[in-house]
């Protein structure tokens, strides 16, 4: 048994286990924020794109310059498999690794803000974010919701294989901490038939989105809208996951 890094093995079957998610329509409803607020797409980064699944699905084919970027290198690798046009780079969101004012806007999706390690993460990342958006640009990411994990992932056990792996997902929602607690047991078949077992431990922070309106407003950012689930309502108590549009102080 080898426990693992997030996503070291988990990234070669991520589109497999996440099959159910319909990204186009995903993209196109982004795609209404993006005409809402006519957000711009001239020069624009990608946060944590995971296997690239929105920039495949069509999500920023206006954009003039696109750099897409996720902290797990086995990820970027699936993202980039057939890609031509995405610049890839590998780093941590709360590190970036560029100029003063380069994008237009910056995008961060799939609840993958939940994944900053507490309140002081997060005021550390918008503080590092101003500095590579230019004033006037934007900033669009959605977070789940501690509904979504009470609903779904309080007390969750799942299991599913193909010729290649075996999965077993186990998920627990500590209310009382924050957290969203997700442990992969993955079985890869061997050429001789044989199955090598690894895990791997995913956490989230699952913060209410006025909380991290406060964090951002910290750094400046002005907050423009917060949308209930997949929608243009204002979110409510009851959104299993919030879209929050930011934008950078001029």
């Amino acid at each position: 048994m080898y426990s693992v890094k997030p996503y070291a093995r988990l990234a070669s079957q991520y589109d497999w286990i996440m099959r159910h998610v319909d990204y186009p329509g995903w993209a196109n409803y982004l795609k209404t924020l993006i005409d809402k607020h006519a957000l711009p797409l001239d020069c624009v980064l990608e946060l944590a794109t995971g296997t690239g699944s929105f920039a495949k699905a069509g999500l920023f084919s206006g954009a003039k310059k696109l750099v897409v970027s996720d902290l797990s290198p086995h990820m970027l690798g699936e993202a980039i498999k057939g890609q031509k046009n995405p610049l890839p780079l590998v780093h941590n969101a709360l590190h970036t690794p560029f100029k003063k004012g380069t994008f237009s806007s910056v995008w961060m999706l799939y609840d993958s803000l939940n994944y900053l390690p507490g309140e002081q993460a997060l005021i550390s990342f918008f503080s590092e974010l101003k500095g590579i958006v230019k004033p006037g640009g934007y900033f669009v990411a959605d977070i789940t919701t501690a509904l979504n994990s009470q609903r779904y992932f309080a007390d969750f056990l799942d299991w599913e294989e193909n010729e290649h792996c075996s999965m077993i997902r186990q998920s627990s929602f500590e209310a009382s901490q924050r957290l969203q607690i997700n442990n992969f047991v993955l079985f890869f078949k061997e050429s001789n038939g044989h199955y090598t077992r690894f895990e791997e431990q995913h956490v989230q922070y699952i913060f209410p989105w006025k909380e991290m309106v406060k964090m951002a407003q910290k750094s400046g950012w002005e907050h423009i809208a917060a949308y209930q689930n997949q929608s243009l309502e204002p979110a409510k108590s009851t959104a299993e996951r919030v879209h929050l549009v930011w934008k950078c102080p001029s």
